[in-house]
């Protein structure tokens, strides 16, 4: 008796997640769809979706401005040396989509690193791919995140500790390879929108240039006090440390 009511209990559960499932909410509203010609997914946004995202976009550039954020636009795409340099090729390789070749000649010369790029098949049967040797670092590959293009503005022009903190933020469109068996509507999609927020939060003071310290206080405006620079960097690396380790 139990089993069955907990049964019925599941089933009207799993009903009423059904009625709010973003699938057939987008599909029946209006939304948003998806094209097999255009590829598994990517969400296309119909007019009214198109309209709700701008309104939430609106009403965030509205906060960011309150915050001091200032708008950036990046690329859509990037070099792979850029990724290595911010780490970020070594750790979502897996999940990028393959490297663009500049020009023939070039394509010609790094032959054997595009057909490194070997073709196979998930549990799925869908196709995709892994690296079988390192393509060149002047190649091209569309952007999985925005922040290593938001570094290469800061460091743009020198900057003083009076800049600090620095903020900058975009809607940016990135694009990742998910596994056909990951995506799941617009909540895990290949391509998507991200509001990407850098703050640059180092502050520094005349006081505490003169004395060798520094007021350290993250992102979340939690305030860490002052401490000398040599332990500011050990906590950094060691954070850094830490961070890997996890990874």
């Amino acid at each position: 008796m139990f089993e069955h009511s907990n049964q019925q209990q599941q089933q009207q559960q799993l009903a009423e997640v059904q009625k709010i499932d973003q699938r057939k909410l987008g599909r029946e509203l209006g939304l948003f769809m998806f094209s097999p010609e255009v590829g598994a997914g990517l969400p296309l946004w119909l007019p009214k979706g198109a309209v709700l995202r701008q309104t939430l976009e609106r009403f965030e550039q509205q906060e960011q401005s309150k915050r001091g954020y200032l708008p950036v636009v990046t690329p859509h795409i990037g070099k792979i040396e850029m990724y290595k340099m911010s780490g970020h090729w070594y750790k979502y390789r897996d999940s990028m989509y393959p490297a663009m070749i500049e020009n023939a000649a070039q394509q010609e010369q790094s032959s054997q690193a595009s057909a490194a790029w070997m073709q196979t098949h998930d549990s799925c049967g869908s196709p995709v791919y892994s690296i079988n040797a390192e393509p060149g670092d002047n190649d091209y590959v569309l952007k999985p995140m925005s922040c290593p293009h938001h570094i290469q503005i800061y460091k743009n022009e020198l900057r003083s500790y009076r800049d600090l903190p620095l903020r900058l933020a975009e809607f940016g469109t990135v694009y990742r390879y998910e596994q056909s068996g990951e995506l799941n509507g617009v909540l895990r999609s290949r391509s998507f929108t991200q509001v990407q927020k850098i703050p640059y939060m180092l502050i520094v003071g005349d006081k505490e240039m003169a004395e060798q310290t520094v007021s350290v206080r993250l992102r979340t405006n939690e305030n860490l006090g002052d401490m000398p620079v040599a332990s500011f960097i050990e906590r950094v690396v060691g954070m850094i440390k830490t961070k890997s380790k996890e990874l």
